[in-house]
């Protein structure tokens, strides 16, 4: 009774540390997708596919530049013996491999534009983006000291803050300078100039980036400029193995992008028009992926901490099984409103052809997140050599499903390819994962919460969507219906836990 009892008060403050991230990563990130219906009415689908592919690219560097030294900083922080050293010696590496990999990407701007067949003229976006990755590298070991130190609240301020800063810019470009200038406020033409869309797109992420880096500052008083060898190395030996997992993991959620544009057999054109409708509808599914962030930020050091207390294993059993509940109905919502929110995200019909690659995504991020949650094992058992070979087969399958698939079905491919490999690296996690970990997944709860909720969308899809009276206020009522069944059952069928959990007791 007394765990049970300690179980749904730390579910309930798992949670309510989540809602504090989801302020700076669902709403903030949320905010940033309600611009896209301003961002490609400026910019054109072949200059949105190019931004699109670019940003690929910075997240595979983002992975490099910070050698995953948040999650070793986490792990070595629970070391008596180290929690006076692993913050700073964390920044000075991340520190080092920043100014490198930035000082490369300077040098080697033109070089990288031809190889990924940009023109030349986006090596002043590539620059820009240098300076991106190294602030939003160095400010990742701050971050995870808010993090670490349960300073949800501050950690959310600076990133929307962040946000505030990259939403203004761009709305002052893309919306205000253009207002006034067809008032006759010929001021204005001084600020704004259409051929230089892009320059203010990429130069908001830099301001942005720049700002949450002066307002970190004080994060860093705890830094001591000294280097203790053995702790790097141990450090390291911990977080390579992860930098692997986080290089396969940005292989399978952007490289997609980068096989379309070398494998669609169309010409250049027709190529940043079908990426550019691709990376539409992919960015309407990542409402699943903004709350997967906001949990993970909440729950990696929240795990590392629970390990040591007893049934910490049921505990996170019990965690997957909401995670889970929360992320189908939320598939089911988003998918439920599709039509609607390409009407309101997408403002060109051009991208309307994408339709079905925001279900298939969605599904993929939905197996994403259990993946994140079942994947903790190898992380406290200091096992992340499993972790880098179960990331390495999924970013094997994302490249053969793509070399294979695109050149007949074209962006599909690549969105089915994303799913299939989830499913196999979330399938690959429990399996090798259960020798080293006693795992207490609630596989009965968790099935039956994926039939109540899939099953409504099929059905919907399979009898109600696009027929001839799905329109006008019925159209409204019928969403409604299809999603209010399987919440009701579920919500019947597990109340008494829910409330538990909401009371924070048994």
């Amino acid at each position: 009774m007394h765990g049970n009892l300690d179980f749904m008060a730390t579910i309930k403050r798992l949670a309510g540390d989540t809602v504090w991230y989801g302020l700076s990563s669902i709403v903030g990130r949320a905010i940033n997708i309600l611009l896209l219906p301003v961002i490609t009415n400026t910019i054109s689908l072949a200059q949105f596919g190019n931004y699109s592919l670019l940003y690929s690219f910075v997240a595979i560097a983002f992975i490099m530049y910070t050698l995953r030294m948040e999650t070793a900083y986490f792990r070595f922080e629970q070391n008596k013996e180290d929690q006076s050293k692993s913050f700073s010696q964390s920044l000075v590496i991340v520190t080092i491999t920043s100014l490198l990999f930035s000082t490369l990407l300077f040098i080697f701007s033109n070089s990288l534009c031809r190889i990924i067949d940009l023109e030349n003229e986006y090596s002043t976006y590539v620059k820009m983006l240098a300076m991106v990755l190294f602030f939003d590298a160095v400010n990742e070991i701050p971050f995870a000291n808010l993090r670490l130190e349960n300073r949800p609240r501050k950690f959310a301020v600076i990133k929307l803050l962040m946000i505030g800063v990259n939403v203004g810019t761009i709305c002052f470009f893309f919306l205000i300078c253009p207002f006034f200038i067809q008032q006759g406020y010929l001021f204005f033409h001084k600020l704004y100039q259409p051929e230089l869309n892009l320059f203010y797109l990429f130069g908001a992420n830099v301001l942005s980036s720049l700002i949450a880096f002066l307002l970190l500052l004080p994060q860093w008083k705890k830094f001591q400029f000294q280097l203790d060898k053995d702790l790097i190395s141990r450090m390291v030996k911990y977080s390579l193995p992860l930098t692997i997992v986080g290089l396969a993991g940005i292989i399978n959620e952007t490289m997609d992008r980068v096989f379309l544009k070398k494998l669609l057999p169309y010409d250049a054109v027709k190529i940043d028009e079908l990426l550019g409708i691709y990376s539409g509808n992919y960015k309407i599914a990542m409402f699943i992926a903004l709350f997967t962030q906001a949990f993970r930020y909440a729950a990696e050091p929240f795990f590392f901490k629970q390990d040591r207390e007893k049934d910490s294993n049921i505990l996170y059993g019990k965690i997957t099984t909401y995670y889970t509940a929360f992320s189908a109905f939320g598939f089911l919502a988003i998918g439920l409103g599709l039509p609607w929110l390409q009407d309101f995200f997408l403002r060109d019909p051009g991208y309307k052809s994408g339709y079905w690659v925001t279900p298939v995504i969605l599904g993929a991020n939905l197996l994403l997140g259990i993946y994140y949650n079942l994947s903790i094992w190898y992380k406290l058992r200091d096992k992340t050599s499993f972790g880098m070979g179960i990331s390495i087969t999924g970013a094997i399958i994302t490249i053969l499903g793509n070399l294979i698939f695109i050149r007949y079905y074209g962006y599909m491919a690549s969105a089915w390819t994303t799913l299939f490999c989830y499913a196999v690296m979330t399938f690959l996690s429990y399996i090798i994962g259960r020798r080293y970990y006693p795992f207490r997944i609630e596989f009965g709860k968790i099935t039956v919460i994926l039939i109540i909720t899939l099953g409504s969308y099929l059905m919907y899809e399979i009898t109600w969507h696009d027929n001839s009276v799905d329109s006008g206020l019925l159209s409204i009522v019928m969403r409604i219906i299809f999603f209010a069944v399987p919440f009701i059952l579920f919500v019947l069928w597990d109340k008494k836990e829910l409330l538990n959990i909401f009371k924070g007791k048994l």
